[in-house]
């Protein structure tokens, strides 16, 4: 499995970036806790017939003998076609097949990963959910895949170095750095960093889950917003934890989900 965490491409051009804003002397750890990832960027209102599609809402694509009985506490969030993530295997991801994600009817219950590599696939019909849900306006869309690099952020030791620097404005422009031309609401990331406003996840899923916290990694956020449907009134992302040897081994059942209000 790779343990590349930045893709060499993204790597040169923040090295670029770091030299234009003067953060020089902040290159080797920005680089160093800098991640690629993938948002997950709606560009269409729709629901696609065709099945095995990188796709947000709706009803979910499972093979035909899937148990759909351990769905019964959960909702439909997403799925992505993992050949749709360019260089995903670069970054520890599975070459193909079929990543999809689902919140706990009450998301502060966690969620669940499922992975399948057949393309013999159903559409499930899944029930509506209740009225006035958190759930009940999702949107069916067409997702695209967009090049995403998460950097260090507040509450971060990092970010508080450069702060304390008096360099927070140049590494706020060096955040916003594009990598993508792909444009459209972002519902989600595949990937990203571990470290939120509250602390650093990795320490959060080992405490819950085992092994030791460097051994943990983002595989996916949901984030709460009004285009997708998906609002959440106290909290704004879903986040899902996974080891790095259950994904190189494929293993979701170990994954760890939580939430945050970033």
């Amino acid at each position: 499995m790779s343990t590349l965490q930045l893709l060499p491409q993204h790597a040169d051009r923040i090295r670029d970036r770091i030299s234009e804003l003067g953060l020089d002397d902040f290159c080797t750890p920005i680089l160093e806790s800098a991640c690629s990832a993938y948002g997950l960027i709606g560009v269409e209102q729709a629901d696609s017939p065709e099945k095995g599609t990188t796709r947000f809402g709706g009803h979910p694509d499972l093979p035909a003998e899937f148990d759909t009985g351990e769905l019964n506490d959960f909702e439909f969030v997403y799925q992505v076609n993992c050949a749709d993530l360019p260089e995903g295997e670069s970054l520890g991801l599975p070459a193909d097949g079929l990543l999809s994600v689902f919140s706990n009817s009450d998301p502060y219950d966690g969620g669940k990963t499922l992975f399948f590599q057949t393309s013999d696939l159903i559409r499930h019909h899944m029930p509506d959910p209740m009225p006035d849900y958190i759930f009940s306006d999702v949107k069916p869309w067409k997702l695209k895949i967009a090049h995403h690099v998460g950097f260090a952020g507040y509450g971060d030791e990092l970010f508080d170095k450069i702060e304390d620097a008096g360099l927070s404005d140049e590494y706020e422009q060096l955040c916003c750095t594009e990598f993508s031309n792909v444009s459209g609401p972002c519902f989600g990331e595949i990937l990203g960093r571990f470290s939120e406003l509250n602390g650093d996840m990795r320490e959060e899923a080992a405490e819950a889950c085992g092994g030791k916290p460097a051994e943990w990694r983002s595989l996916w956020k949901i984030f709460s917003s009004f285009q997708s449907g998906l609002v959440i009134s106290d909290f704004h992302l879903l986040h899902g934890m996974i080891r790095k040897q259950d994904l190189q081994a494929l293993n979701f059942s170990r994954m760890f989900s939580t939430e945050s209000n970033d």
